[in-house]
């Protein structure tokens, strides 16, 4: 913009306008939702009391919060006061636990005083609702500056701390009382009401009433000293005031065809925290309002039509006139005004000029170029769609009338104001009184005024009916307030089986519901049959199905199931009762029974059932053969028994049973009998057997010998193979290195020849010379081609057979391995038995060094073959490699012909080819022939031609040297044909080499081939040979297993034997002195036990009092596990000269020298601790970041002279300095004076400071008693107390809220914050708002309570959150009730008990730490920036940022939403913020 109009838009003359809060607005590029935000409600001593003008829906802020009752403490003993009469200010109930069956609120909803409070809405439904019937009670208080507040209101109900004196003069608020019912509540609810807001003075009438005329408001925002500007009633012109209101009355047709209403009205919501000027340019910009200032005082103007009231020509104009076209910035073609519509229930809607298609559309959209101008406009003082939609087509048509200009005239101009129309007739442009609007004026040193002026049009201000409003239709969704109820329950039984076997009953509930698109889960409640409704439990199911697991066999259940849907509606439940009967099929009976005796002993062997839930086989013996009579003798799991414990020379008959994991048992199988043998028999059997054995190892020592026979035999076959296979390979290296030769030659060849004929046919001259030497290179390229052929079918061949092979000796290299194996068990076996056949009888020694012997010949074996399977393997790589090496050299020849064939068509081409060019460069030379000729025929052209003859660029010198260029790359293209042609015939000769060429490859290949064969015939007779070494390897008879199932019981024996010897190894030492009938004794004692415990422990016993320490390592479920215990009377750690002791442990109370007495205790000088939980705490000094405590109890608690917490200074002790006022404490007792704030009237909690209204206040059991006055002192100001250390003050003198602290103001209910237990590994490091995922179920006591190991979140939209980390306990507590019985948690019923014992709690709580979580009610939380800003209302979800939330994408709480935000945050890069929340995991 010019400097003169820069000028003077910067001064403005004072004037603020709709104009300039429009531009303010866009600048700001607001992107928080404000028409939404003012519907929530907040909880903050700090949020400013909004004004509103007119009529809206808001939510309001709640001040006090509490259940019914409080916590008192009466000679000594604290107990829950309920049913409080403030008239006597005396309590009905006296019990131990709080009972919280009403909720008070106050809410406050605006500045006072407002017109009405009505049509409350609770949790987006109407107070009338039936769900709310006998739960709702609400007062209203308009905030009437005599308003008060008696005995019979709802909120005096609540206890003594909201008392009469709080009655919040100039606010207006409601007082909800709500009584608890989990149908209707679930938490603290949202709620909302419609305010007609202030009565404001109408200088029209001289009366004070409410009024939405735009005008009247901004008048009163203007004068009002608590929340507007303050101006006196003289700054104001009233008279322009009244104008200004008159033109916004202006009735209007609101559509073409009916409804009228004004031209303006004004119902906004004021946030008056914001600047006066954005709060002025709100209500300006919703009635085209220009605010100039003048003569001392503000002139209201409503932009509209008007008639010139100066004109301008040639002789008052000095100097010049500055012009500026039209900026697209503030030009447009479409305007978006978005409003809050009260017919949408108040939520944002939008108006848009022009219409979509209209005539004006096309129009605007194609003078500017099709390039949509879009301006989007916040209204929220408009509520009115016609409204709406005439300022959007006011706003798009001045920005149109593009002309802004700058001039300079005379002082007379000092009569105008900003607004106002002039006329200017300028010779020189060619205006005649042309209109213009005046929207800025600066007066210049000299006297001189400068206008910045406005192209007008006054026809634009004309209303414009338009038509009607598309209506809102009739919604055809179900109602969201009504859920249908489920039928049809039906419960089928089945059983799943787990991974061990366990059989586990189970259950599919399957239901009906009618179709409801809202309805997004359904509860399920269950009880056992006999047991009362109260014992209900709840399950949460998104689809009309259930699984439930092990669930009590034979006992009834009742289930009860509701549909709920997105609102949390919830329909009626529909009741079925059923009973699981679980598994009751038997097994199969075991068969083939069979008993062997053996040396005092019998073995049972048989086959088992094979149904997959088989858990044991019960085993019955007796000596009769009478299964009725038989005893149980054992349960196993297997399919073999040996009993031990029976007499020798007795017949036994035995039977055995198979039994279910649900304990179904089969019946007896057949039975079966024996008598065992003696030690003796059994040696000798046994040295049978070995001798067995030795022959059997014998002759596997001949099969071994012939295999090693055949494995050398095969090696020197596949060596002799591998010499073929490499001479073939170099072959084929020789063919690949020629190959690659011609392939660079004919690539070569090709490239030229390919540059000959682009230059050929760009300069279009050649000569005929080489037809007959291409066309016989064509010829021998053939055959070439052909014999290229017939190596490649040679080598496809070779390759196939190769591959063959190469499968065999994979096939025999698998043998090899197995065959391995074989023996490598065989050797592991055959050594077992020779330790067991020694510990019974010397005479297996000699056998045992057979064994060994073999053991070694076997080793031997085993490397020959795996010598054998690595050079085969080896054969088999060299083989593939010379595969795909041949196969390389054939695409190589292939792609040579096809190189050969492309060079043939090129060169013969009729178009481009070497003739086609000889007869092009005929025919050029003919026409320059002709040219020449016409050029001295042309007598009367030779000016003219002689110039275009002799150019030097295109005439026929450059013609002439480019032919004679064209002829030189001619010759030389010529020569470098013959060339080719001579490497093509030198190719020629190589391939066809007898030596190196095709045919001699080919019989090269030949002989490998028949090399191939031979070794694949030798490597069949291998293969034959192997199997029946696996043969004679595996009899069932003679061979390694039976060998080994022999020994295998004697093995066992011997191991039973050895397990009832322990080993202790011990050292004791001792030392002792007597005197005088004294004894002192020093014992000193080291043990290892078993390989498995380690004691080292010091004893001293003093004349019988003992003391001493002692390092004990043990085993806790195999894990190794140490401690280190001392028992003294005072364990102390002090320095080098003892002149320091910085920790210290007293086990009893000690005398010191003074005579004091020391306490029992650990006393600590300095330390840094992360987390520290005490019953008490004794400190001389305490450095924390925070404490956080219930009690503090202390003779004297002060942080310098105070405390400080926000803008508000506390002063804590005698002798504190408050705000300025020293010498008393801030919390006084009924005798002394406390002050807060400047002066010496204000009390906190005072005595009896001279000002009326101030009551006294007293500190017993941490609970404020009587609430005192925070006020101006002059005892108008409301009350704003806590139980507790925080209060409040009131903003604007003595109404609005002002000091940071806590908005809670009595009774019990504090932060409704639902919390509870979980662990968490000891490696993880916690933030407090850090949200927490499950990891496991660790335990249960019930479905009542869980417990579970959590972790921090670390992935978006985890679903497994369960709330927010509070703070952690001691690293080893848990719930004493979970240290005793610790079990596994079931969804119908608790079962299978895992962990009983105090050692199964320890291990369960090793290496962590107890957290508490917040899960439900309201608190703070930890988030980034992941998901964008944070607005009040958005939801939380996890983030990858571990621990963090971040905003989820969409406003539906979901299976994975966390909380609800209660306040903003904005991020820049990486960074996180703690804000306010609702959760939204219980």
């Amino acid at each position: 913009m010019w400097p003169i109009l820069a000028a003077i838009f910067a001064v403005a003359s004072g004037a603020v306008s709709y104009v300039q809060a429009r531009k303010a607005q866009k600048a700001a590029k607001k992107a928080n939702d404000e028409q939404r935000g003012v519907l929530v409600n907040k909880e903050s001593n700090i949020e400013q009391i909004p004004v509103i003008y007119g009529e809206r829906r808001v939510g309001g802020v709640r001040v006090f919060v509490s259940t019914d009752g409080t916590y008192k403490t009466v000679g000594g003993s604290t107990s829950w006061y309920a049913g409080y009469h403030p008239d006597t200010d005396s309590y009905d109930d006296v019990s131990p636990t709080p009972t919280n069956e009403y909720l008070y609120i106050a809410l406050v909803m605006a500045e006072g005083e407002v017109e009405s409070i009505t049509d409350f809405i609770i949790d987006d439904l109407p107070i009338t609702d039936p769900k709310y019937s006998g739960l709702v009670g609400i007062d209203v208080y308009l905030g009437g500056d005599d308003q008060t507040m008696p005995d019979t209101a709802l909120l005096r109900e609540a206890n003594e701390f909201w008392t009469a004196e709080h009655r919040l003069r100039g606010v207006a608020f409601i007082g909800v009382r709500l009584k608890w019912d989990e149908e209707a509540f679930s938490g603290i609810p949202d709620i909302t009401a419609v305010v007609k807001g202030k009565k404001v003075y109408d200088p029209r009438t001289a009366t004070t009433a409410w009024s939405d005329n735009p005008a009247l408001c901004i008048r009163d925002y203007l004068t009002n000293t608590r929340y507007g500007k303050g101006l006196p009633v003289s700054a104001i012109d009233d008279v322009a005031i009244a104008a200004a209101a008159n033109d916004c009355d202006e009735s209007v047709t609101l559509y073409d065809g009916g409804g009228s209403g004004k031209l303006f009205t004004c119902n906004v919501v004021l946030d008056t925290s914001k600047t006066l000027f954005d709060n002025l340019g709100t209500l300006l910009l919703g009635c085209r309002g220009f605010l100039p200032y003048s003569q001392g005082k503000y002139r209201l103007k409503i932009d509209g039509s008007r008639s010139s009231e100066f004109t301008f020509t040639n002789d008052t104009i000095i100097g010049g006139i500055e012009i500026q076209g039209e900026s697209k910035d503030e030009k447009f073609n479409r305007v978006t005004v978005k409003f809050p519509n009260p017919d949408a229930n108040w939520q944002p809607d939008t108006a848009i000029w022009p219409p979509a298609d209209s005539a004006e559309e096309t129009a605007y959209l194609a003078e500017d170029g099709g390039v949509l101008l879009h301006e989007e406009i916040d209204l929220d003082t408009i509520t009115n769609y016609y409204q709406a939609r005439d300022l959007a087509r006011v706003i798009l048509l001045r920005s149109r009338n593009a002309i802004t200009c700058a001039l300079t005239t005379t002082s007379e101009a000092l009569q105008l104001e900003v607004t106002d129309v002039v006329s200017v007739t300028h010779s020189t442009l060619g205006w005649v009184a042309k209109p213009f609007q005046v929207i800025g004026m600066q007066l210049n040193d000299d006297g001189t005024v400068a206008l910045a002026l406005l192209e007008y049009d006054s026809t634009i201000y004309t209303w414009e009916e338009g038509t009607e409003q598309t209506a809102y239709p009739d919604t055809n969704l179900p109602d969201p307030f009504t859920v249908g109820v489920v039928s049809n329950i039906t419960v089928t039984e089945t059983t799943t089986l787990s991974s061990d076997g366990t059989v586990i009953p189970t259950g599919l509930i399957e239901w009906d519901t009618s179709y409801d698109r809202l309805v997004n889960q359904y509860e399920i409640q269950y009880k056992l049959t006999s047991e009362a409704d109260t014992e209900f439990k709840s399950l949460f199911t998104s689809v009309p199905k259930y699984e439930f697991y092990n669930a009590e066999v034979g006992t009834s259940v009742t289930i009860r199931i509701r549909a709920i849907n997105t609102l949390n509606v919830k329909g009626a439940f529909t009741t079925a009762t059923f009973t699981v009967n679980g598994d009751q099929d038997a097994p199969s009976i075991p068969s083939s029974l069979a008993a062997t005796a053996g040396a005092s002993n019998i073995r049972l062997d048989w086959t088992n059932p094979t149904e997959t839930d088989l858990k044991i086989i019960e085993v019955y013996r007796h000596t009769s053969n009478v299964s009725a009579s038989a005893t149980k003798i054992a349960s196993i799991n297997s399919d073999y028994f040996v009993d031990q414990n029976i007499a020798t020379a007795t017949t036994y008959y035995y039977w055995v049973k198979a039994v279910d994991f649900s304990g179904n048992a089969s019946g007896f199988s057949g039975s079966a009998n024996a008598s065992a043998t003696t030690l003796t028999a059994d040696l000798g059997s046994i040295e049978t057997d070995i001798s067995t054995l030795q022959t059997d190892v014998g002759s596997l020592q001949g099969s071994v010998i012939n295999l090693n026979s055949n494995v050398s035999t095969a090696q020197s076959n596949i060596t002799q193979a591998q010499a073929d296979i490499n001479a073939a390979e170099n072959d084929i290296v020789s063919l690949e290195t020629t190959s690659s030769s011609h392939t660079s030659s004919i690539s070569n060849l090709n490239t030229t020849v390919g540059n000959n004929s682009s230059n050929i046919t760009t300069l279009q001259g050649t000569t005929a010379t080489t037809a007959s030497d291409v066309t016989a290179l064509e010829t021998r390229a053939t055959n070439i081609e052909g014999d290229i052929t017939a190596t490649s079918t040679a080598l496809s061949s070779l390759d196939t057979r190769v591959t063959t092979a190469e499968g065999t000796i994979t096939t025999q290299a698998s043998s090899i391995t197995s065959l391995e194996s074989d023996l490598t068990s065989l050797d592991g076996t055959v050594s077992g038995n020779a330790t067991a056949i020694s510990g019974l009888d010397t005479r297996v020694t000699s056998a045992e060094g057979t064994i060994t012997s073999q053991s070694s010949d076997i080793t031997t074996l085993e490397s020959n073959l795996t010598t054998a399977e690595g050079n085969i393997t080896a054969n088999a790589t060299a083989v593939g490699g010379l595969d795909t090496r041949v196969t390389s050299a054939e695409g190589s020849i292939t792609s040579q012909a096809s190189d050969i064939t492309t060079l043939e068509n090129t060169v013969n081409d009729p178009t481009t080819g070497l003739a086609a060019t000889v007869t092009a460069v005929g025919g050029l030379d003919t026409r320059i022939t002709s040219a020449e000729g016409t050029l001295t025929s042309v007598s009367s052209d030779v000016t003219t031609l002689e110039n275009t003859v002799n150019d030097p660029t295109t005439g026929l010198s450059a013609t002439a040297t480019a032919v004679g260029g064209l002829d030189t790359r001619i010759t030389t293209a010529e020569g470098t044909i013959t060339s080719q042609s001579t490497d093509i015939t030198t190719l020629e000769t190589t391939v066809f080499n007898p030596t190196i060429g095709v045919t001699a490859t080919a019989t090269a290949v030949s002989g490998l081939t028949t090399r191939v064969t031979s070794a694949e015939g030798t490597i069949t007779s291998q293969a034959s040979d192997i199997t029946t070494l696996e043969t004679t390897v595996n009899n069932a008879t003679t061979g390694v297993l039976a060998t080994a199932t022999a020994v295998g019981g004697l093995t066992t024996r011997v191991t039973d034997a050895e397990g009832d010897i322990s080993v202790v190894s011990s050292d004791v030492t001792s030392l002792t002195t007597t005197v005088n009938g004294n004894t002192a004794n020093i014992t000193t004692a080291t043990q290892s036990i078993n390989g498995v415990e380690a004691k080292y422990t010091v004893k001293i016993d003093n004349n019988g009092h003992i003391s001493g320490y002692g390092l004990i390592s043990t085993a806790n479920n195999a894990t190794p596990t140490s401690t280190f215990s001392v028992n003294v009377d005072a364990f102390k750690i002090t320095n080098a000269t003892q002149t320091s002791t910085p920790f210290e442990v007293l086990t009893s109370a000690i005398t010191l020298a003074d005579g004091t007495t020391k306490p029992a205790g650990v006393y600590i000088k300095t330390a840094n601790i992360g987390v520290l939980n005490a019953n008490q705490l004794t400190a001389g000094f305490i450095n924390a970041d925070r404490i956080n405590a219930n009690t503090i109890t202390a003779g004297k608690l002060q942080y310098g002279t105070s405390l400080s917490s926000g803008s508000a200074t506390w002063g804590i002790g005698a002798g504190s300095s408050v705000a300025g006022v020293t010498g008393v404490g801030a919390f006084g007792t009924s005798s002394s004076a406390a002050a807060l704030a400047a002066g010496s009237n204000g009390g906190l909690f005072g005595g009896s400071v001279g000002a009326t209204g101030y009551g006294n206040a007293n500190i017993s059991a941490g609970t404020w008693t009587t609430a005192g006055v925070l006020g101006n002192g002059s005892g108008s100001g409301g009350y704003f107390v806590r139980v507790g250390s925080t209060n409040v003050t009131l903003a604007n003198a003595s109404y609005g809220l002002e000091t940071a602290s806590s908005i809670y103001v009595g009774g019990s209910y504090l932060p409704f914050t639902g919390s509870h237990e979980a662990i968490v590994s000891d490696a993880v490091s916690l933030e407090a708002g850090d949200i927490m995922v499950d990891v496991s179920v660790v335990a249960s006591l019930g479905v009542s309570t869980v417990l579970t190991e959590v972790a921090l979140s670390s992935v978006s939209n985890q679903k497994t959150a369960v709330g927010v980390f509070s703070y952690a306990a001691e690293s080893d507590y848990v719930s004493p009730t979970l240290q005793e019985d610790i079990t596994v948690l079931s969804e119908i019923e608790v079962v299978t008990p895992v962990y009983q014992t105090k050692a199964e709690y320890t291990d369960t709580m090793a290496g962590k730490k107890t957290v508490y979580i917040n899960a439900v009610g309201e608190g703070m939380i930890n988030v980034c920036g992941d998901g964008g800003d944070i607005e009040p209302g958005d939801l939380i979800v996890t983030s990858s940022i571990v621990g963090k939330g971040m905003k989820q994408g969409d406003d539906i709480i979901r299976s994975y939403t966390v909380a609800k935000a209660r306040e903003s945050a904005t991020f820049s890069s990486s960074e996180t913020k703690t804000i306010a929340c609702i959760y939204l995991c219980g």
